[in-house]
């Protein structure tokens, strides 16, 4: 193989490499300057958690889009305690893409109240000290 076939050929190997990481973090990006994160947190496991498969409108891009979409129609402009409104003049379609994308890659690990040393231990003093009392 010649030295030019192998540029070509790496070229087209890192390329998608490199388009994925641009799409993360234009959906990154998107995802920090409207807010999500106030609702969601900045993993997804917010008050309002849309890691792993918690959240219905993340079944799909489609339902996702329609989901904003339709927010936008029936929400009023300032909602008082939900999810903005996201008419395709705020986030347009191949951003609500871009969006879903970066929220798909969201991993609910958080500690199981067990695992974490200083519950474990408020856990167990409290059920002795009830042991103790019912004694």
């Amino acid at each position: 193989m010649n030295n030019n076939n192998f540029k070509i050929i790496l070229l087209i190997m890192i390329m998608p490499l490199s388009c994925l990481s641009s799409d993360f973090e234009q959906g990154k990006k998107l995802y920090l300057n409207q807010g999500c994160y106030g609702c969601h947190g900045y993993n997804g496991t917010g008050r309002y958690p849309l890691a792993g498969d918690v959240s219905g409108i993340m079944t799909n891009k489609d339902l996702f889009i329609t989901f904003l979409r339709l927010r936008a129609d029936i929400n009023p402009i300032n909602p008082s305690n939900s999810m903005p409104n996201y008419s395709k003049s705020m986030i347009d379609d191949n951003e609500a893409e871009l969006l879903y994308d970066y929220i798909n890659t969201f991993e609910d690990n958080s500690l199981k109240l067990e695992d974490i040393p200083v519950l474990k231990e408020i856990l167990e003093s409290a059920t002795r000290k009830n042991n103790e009392k019912n004694n």
